[in-house]
Order: structure tokens, then sequence, then C-alpha cells
């Protein structure tokens, strides 16, 4: 059976698992991928069950294989226009133990990486983002710049 669709579920309270997903989001695709924070609503209701580790990077294929750890980071290489062939050495031998391990390596020291990286997760960012809007609305507008501007339909002229 082909795989016509692969579901990525990744640990959103890292930065750089969160960077991974933005990236693979913006990738060419040969199988369509969704990414989803394990940790959320979608992932909780639809893979009820799933027995994964919470450190895991777990991929679901359409035809319901459920693959972890390096398998996952290999599968969802093999989605990518770019990265099928790579992901194709990778599953065989010799390169597949050392994807494995490479893939060990880094998710035993991701948060370790988003720290030297500046990666955050996402929630942060959108935490920082709210806070610093907070900031500038308890501020005041002193010159009426920072107005919020009228929306399209009480622009007149503009047809949208």
């Amino acid at each position: 059976m082909a795989i016509d669709a692969l579901w990525i579920l990744y640990d959103e309270t890292c930065g750089f698992c969160c960077a991974c997903a933005r990236w693979l989001r913006a990738q060419h695709k040969r199988v369509p991928l969704s990414c989803l924070p394990r940790g959320g609503e979608v992932s909780k209701r639809v893979f009820t069950g799933l027995p994964w580790g919470h450190d895991e990077l777990v991929v679901i294929d359409s035809n319901g294989g459920v693959y972890r750890g390096g398998d996952a980071f290999v599968m969802a290489l093999w989605a990518l226009d770019d990265f099928r062939p790579w992901a194709a050495k990778a599953s065989h031998e010799p390169l597949r133990s050392r994807a494995r391990s490479l893939f060990h390596w880094l998710s035993s020291r991701r948060h370790e990486v988003s720290r030297a990286l500046r990666f955050e997760p996402e929630a942060n960012l959108v935490a920082a983002l709210e806070e610093a809007g907070r900031e500038q609305a308890a501020q005041g507008c002193e010159d009426d710049q920072c107005e919020v501007p009228a929306t399209t339909r009480d622009r007149p002229g503009i047809p949208w």
C-alpha cells in the first residue's frame, strides 16, 4: 500500500523541535505531512492510546504505521522532495545505525541546542508577543500614530 500522508508529532515545549517543524512545513513534499504538537488537542484526540515515550519524535503514516526516534526522523525526510534520496540511503545499513545515532545524539541534547541557538518554543514566542502588546497598550499613544488602522470595509475606494 502506498503511503498517502504523514503526521509528525513533535515536542512543542522544545524550541529546536518547533524550529524543525517550521522547517518541515516549508519544504517541498512528495507526501503531504502535518506537524502536530504532541501535547496538542488534535494529537490527543486523533492519536489517543498511542504508546510513545515522553521525549520521542513520532511519525504516523496513512496506513497506520508508527515510527519512533531515528526511524521517525528518516520517515520525515522521506516525505521531502530534496531529502528522499538521503532517507532511502539512511534506511539501510550501514547508514541506518548512523542516522539513529545522530538522531539520538540530537534528541538527547535538543534543549541544550535550543538554548545555544536561541530557539524558543512557539508558546514562549506567543507569550512574549502578547506581553509586548500589553506593554505597548499600557504606554498609550501620544501622537495617535500607533492607532489600529480601520478595517478595509471602513475605507472608501477599496473594493475588498
